[in-house]
């Protein structure tokens, strides 16, 4: 399993996932969120299909209103999976795991017109399609506010960095001092405007709402009333959307280990983790009391007089220690 984590959204909740399903399925999956650049994710897919991995979920950096390179199509259509999170390609057919952008921004909005807000302007990163989606949502709720729409008030952010969005965000409240709340269309922004407003010394919400999408730690610190994506659950679709694509080998899935081990005749189980160390993935993913771990599945299957597991990983077994020492004591020998 590959995996190159290099953005918040969904790495969490696919990382899990991608752990979870492991136990299940030994695939080599990489996950890719390549900071809005395009060259870096060009190559990557490129390194990606000379290594065979089995498949992709991406991000992908390419703008809703930007053109792809014919010579870079066969990368995104070709045989390699691959499942896009959070955007999509125009001109390519591929699956797409998202929020409601839509309805999620048209709800947001009515909040903000149902507190008496006529000005709510926006700051938003750069023109992609979840981006796209969420204006349509708050214009739609400004047309049945009937609100005049005002594409003044949508300010654009090119680079994600915190210099960036307090620029943008102090050059727009200074030609819209008459706006009273602040729609932010992505977290990573958050913080540059919240440095704008403290040199204004604006508080919030007595001199302007703030309304930002994506849940983020810092946000509930400070009260922010935030439109909190499932990311958790984006995650896992896009993860077993993925293994879809490429096909489980049926007979690693946890219920045909179950079946497995039933025809074997065997009542009492013991669950152990592959691990040197085991860790959280363990505790919930193969030891916890969701439905979906596997202590649970076995338990539910009812085949079995009792189901134990043992957390730790294979490093703190004497046994497998003694080995390791061995081969590293012959290693040095040599």
């Amino acid at each position: 399993m590959e995996t190159d984590l290099k953005s918040e959204f969904t790495a969490q909740g696919i990382n899990q996932t991608l752990h979870r399903v492991y136990l299940e399925v030994k695939c080599r999956v990489n996950i890719l969120t390549p900071f809005q650049d395009i060259e870096k994710e060009i190559k990557h897919l490129k390194d990606l299909n000379s290594k065979k991995v089995d498949g992709v979920i991406l991000m992908s950096a390419y703008r809703a209103d930007g053109s792809m390179d014919e010579k870079y199509r066969e990368f995104y259509i070709g045989k390699l999976p691959i499942v896009f999170v959070d955007r999509n390609i125009p001109g390519i057919n591929r699956d797409v795991i998202q929020s409601e952008n839509f309805d999620a921004s048209y709800k947001a909005t009515q909040y903000l017109l149902n507190m008496g807000h006529k000005k709510i302007g926006i700051i938003a990163t750069s023109n992609f399609s979840t981006v796209q989606e969420r204006i349509k949502g708050y214009r739609a709720a400004l047309t049945d506010a009937k609100v005049e729409f005002d594409e003044s008030l949508i300010a654009s952010v090119d680079e994600l960095s915190d210099k960036m969005s307090r620029k943008v965000c102090h050059a727009f409240l200074e030609q819209h001092p008459d706006v009273t709340a602040l729609y932010i269309l992505n977290n990573s922004l958050c913080s540059g405007v919240l440095l704008d407003l403290k040199e204004r010394q604006m508080k919030i919400p007595q001199d302007v709402s703030l309304l930002v999408w994506d849940d983020e730690e810092y946000n509930e610190l400070l009260d922010l009333t935030t439109i909190e994506q499932p990311i958790t659950e984006i995650g896992k679709q896009a993860t077993r959307r993925l293994f879809e694509l490429i096909g489980e080998p049926e007979e690693t899935a946890c219920e045909e280990v179950i079946k497995a081990v039933s025809a074997a005749g065997y009542k009492k189980v013991i669950l152990r983790p592959l691990m040197v160390v085991a860790g959280d993935h363990a505790n919930n993913d193969m030891a916890g009391d969701d439905d979906d771990s596997w202590k649970s599945q076995f338990e539910a299957s009812g085949k079995f007089d009792s189901i134990d597991t043992q957390i730790a990983g294979l490093g703190e077994i004497k046994a497998i220690q003694d080995l390791y020492v061995a081969h590293t004591a012959d290693a040095i020998n040599e």
